[in-house]
């Protein structure tokens, strides 16, 4: 479902009733000009199969997204920041490419 994500979201604003709301989790990234993220941004377009800077959005940027989906209001509570990053130039985890990431869980309401 991740290629098929924005799809999925627009799609649980169509089928909730009036007023329903959708809760989730997202990763986003603390802040573009932050050198933590831009260097965290830059070991995570070094892998070749996850190389898409379009999908690595800030708050501001998920709230847009939510907005442009026909949610009429969405509330964050952030669960924890981005992890600092490693002094290394290689991609730390093999796996769960956005463990790095801030985590936050919404609400969105249609």
């Amino acid at each position: 479902m991740q290629n098929k994500m924005m799809a999925g979201f627009k799609e649980a604003w169509r089928i909730l009733k009036p007023s329903g709301s959708v809760i989730y989790n997202m990763s986003l990234v603390d802040d573009h000009g932050s050198d933590n993220t831009k260097k965290w941004t830059d070991l995570y377009l070094s892998l070749d199969s996850y190389a898409d800077r379009e999908k690595l959005s800030d708050l501001s940027q998920w709230l847009a997204e939510c907005k442009s989906a026909g949610f009429s209001q969405s509330k964050s509570i952030k669960i924890y920041s981005e992890m600092p990053a490693p002094d290394t130039d290689v991609f730390p985890f093999e796996n769960q490419i956005l463990r790095w990431m801030a985590c936050y869980v919404f609400v969105s309401r249609k």
